[in-house]
């Protein structure tokens, strides 16, 4: 009878009468390794990188998609212009994603990764926001009108670039433009609509 050994959500089969010795030695050498919080850390760069290129290519797609409905062929050849240009730049962060993320993450670590690539996307978001608030309340807006248009401001790239994101991510998967439409909705207004409302409450 077959002594089986699962390690990290793989199985390894051994003889029955195989030494624990040989079985461990086996295990050391082949089983994948768990993943450490730093190898967690360094993929984040890549993983945002990823993301933002995922998020370009999708408005790419829906440019073009807006072109094939309205009809409207400058926008259908822009769209497949911009797409050819950037798709080296695409693969390249999809590439550098897939190999700076590591394998048997934890649930921890997991949530480190998401929320790590989530905090350094938002950077460029934040910065618009500040020079949207600052620019209002230049030309004569109050404080907290100055600063409810540069959340608003911030808010909006974000969850633009995220619904985008998932636009292209259900194309990948084979939907339709129009099946792909509700879930990146869905997904720009998660973004939007929660930190709208805790930023409205701050301010």
């Amino acid at each position: 009878m077959a002594r089986v050994v699962e390690v990290a959500g793989q199985s390894y089969e051994f003889p029955d009468d195989a030494p624990d010795e040989a079985v461990m030695a086996f295990v050391n050498k082949h089983a994948p390794k768990p993943a450490t919080m730093l190898d967690v850390v360094k993929a984040i760069p890549s993983n945002v990188m990823n993301s933002m290129a995922k998020g370009t290519e999708g408005a790419l797609s829906m440019m073009g998609d807006v072109g094939l409905v309205g009809r409207n062929p400058a926008l259908v050849l822009l769209s497949q212009a911009g797409k050819r240009l950037e798709k080296p730049s695409v693969d390249a962060a999809e590439a550098a994603a897939k190999a700076d993320t590591p394998q048997n993450m934890s649930t921890a670590q997991e949530i480190v990764l998401s929320g790590g690539s989530s905090v350094l996307s938002a950077i460029p978001d934040l910065l618009l926001g500040a020079g949207t608030a600052k620019a209002a309340q230049a030309a004569g807006a109050s404080v907290k009108a100055a600063l409810t248009a540069g959340a608003n401001a911030g808010l909006t790239t974000m969850a633009a670039r995220e619904g985008a994101g998932e636009y292209q991510a259900q194309l990948d998967a084979g939907r339709t433009s129009a099946q792909a439409i509700i879930p990146a909705g869905v997904q720009a207004a998660a973004e939007f609509l929660p930190e709208k409302y805790g930023a409205t409450k701050l301010i």
